[in-house]
């Protein structure tokens, strides 16, 4: 029981950090195109939509937590069972960030095909919701097809225990 409330504080507090890198991360690339005290309602729809994502992805994490701290407990005792929970579930979070960057970049270009003649940041910056709302489905759809994958993913990082073989 204890285990698993110190899990889901980790994955609020995790989540939290999640949303305000994304945050940084899209003010970053898309501020420099805009008007300082500019009111955008694009630029809301591109963060609300990677909150969503991330929130989607965020989803798959417990059911590799669960394995992990399955895995771990049967090798570790509670400070260095908590040390390497602690480790793997950053590790992660890092994974995860990493896919959304990725996510970012290929509806960016993918926008790109779709509508050759458009930059996206510009028309976040002219709050021109029309194409802001392919892109958001650009990144919708990506986030759906990945989704199911991030398990496997983070599994590939689980420390299993390695039976040895006598030859």
């Amino acid at each position: 029981m204890l285990q698993n409330l110190i899990t889901l504080g980790i994955i609020t507090l995790y989540a939290l950090l999640v949303a305000y890198l994304l945050n940084a991360f899209i003010n970053l690339q898309l501020r420099k195109f805009m008007k300082s005290n500019e009111v955008n309602l694009s630029l809301a729809l591109v963060k609300l939509t990677f909150l969503v994502a991330g929130g989607l992805l965020l989803s798959e994490i417990p059911a590799v937590i669960n394995t992990l701290s399955d895995t771990l407990r049967n090798q570790y005792a509670y400070v260095e069972l908590y040390k390497l929970t602690f480790q793997n579930v950053s590790f992660f979070i890092g994974i995860i960030l990493l896919v959304l960057i990725f996510i970012y970049f290929v509806s960016t270009a993918l926008f790109r095909l779709v509508s050759p003649k458009n930059s996206f940041k510009i028309e976040v910056a002219n709050n021109v919701v029309e194409r802001v709302i392919i892109f958001i489905g650009i990144v919708l759809i990506i986030t759906f097809s990945i989704k199911g994958y991030i398990p496997i993913l983070l599994d590939y990082f689980i420390p299993y225990q390695t039976i040895p073989t006598i030859r």
